[in-house]
């Protein structure tokens, strides 16, 4: 079991540090510098955007946690919406910032891939590293690692038919995984319900 894990994540931390810089420095020398320019724009600029699309989920979240203190089961029923539009948010973002460089797909797909999937998450794992920093936590762990998988499996669907990578198809390739982690953060809170309420 630990080594299907490590085989997950050993190529998911590789992208996560160079796919990035590999991808963007590939397709400039490419000549294609309106999809570099749109990427680096994007994720200078998503940080911002994105917390403000995360805000109605906050305002539903922020009481459910008070509530969860003293009702556990009742603040996790209340978080549920919270949680919904978190992995929301993240999928939308996600599949919209891929399909703007798969759109763009050559001969060789790979740097788009690539430059794709740093586009896709740099702005969301850039958030999560300041929360940590902060020492603020708005459960995005677990939606990001899932955004990775999905994102992994976008980039799979745009390399087995290039001509479809339309918004619609690759959503359907990603929302499999949003469904997955919703579930297992599910699981997650209901556990840490049980915990809270036999303390009291």
């Amino acid at each position: 079991m630990q080594a299907f894990f490590l085989l997950i994540l050993i190529p998911i931390i590789l992208l996560n540090f160079l796919g990035g810089i590999i991808g963007g420095t590939w397709l400039a020398l490419r000549g294609e510098w309106a999809l570099v320019g749109f990427g680096i724009l994007y994720m200078i600029a998503a940080p911002f955007l994105l917390s403000l699309a995360l805000l109605p989920g906050m305002a539903v979240g922020v009481p459910a946690v008070m509530t969860m203190r003293r009702h556990p089961f009742v603040g996790l029923a209340l978080g549920i919406p919270s949680m919904v539009w978190t992995f929301a948010v993240i999928a939308v973002s996600c599949v919209w910032s891929f399909t703007a460089a798969a759109a763009h797909l050559s001969e060789s797909p790979i740097p788009h891939m690539m430059w794709g999937y740093a586009i896709a998450l740099a702005p969301w794992m850039y958030m999560a590293n300041k929360e940590r920093r902060s020492g603020t936590q708005d459960g995005t762990t677990v939606p990001i690692f899932f955004a990775q998988l999905g994102t992994l499996s976008m980039a799979a669907a745009a390399m087995i038919n290039p001509g479809d990578t339309s918004f619609v198809r690759l959503f359907a390739w990603f929302v499999p995984f949003t469904i997955l982690g919703i579930l297992l953060q599910l699981l997650m809170a209901a556990v840490e319900a049980a915990t809270q309420r036999a303390r009291y």
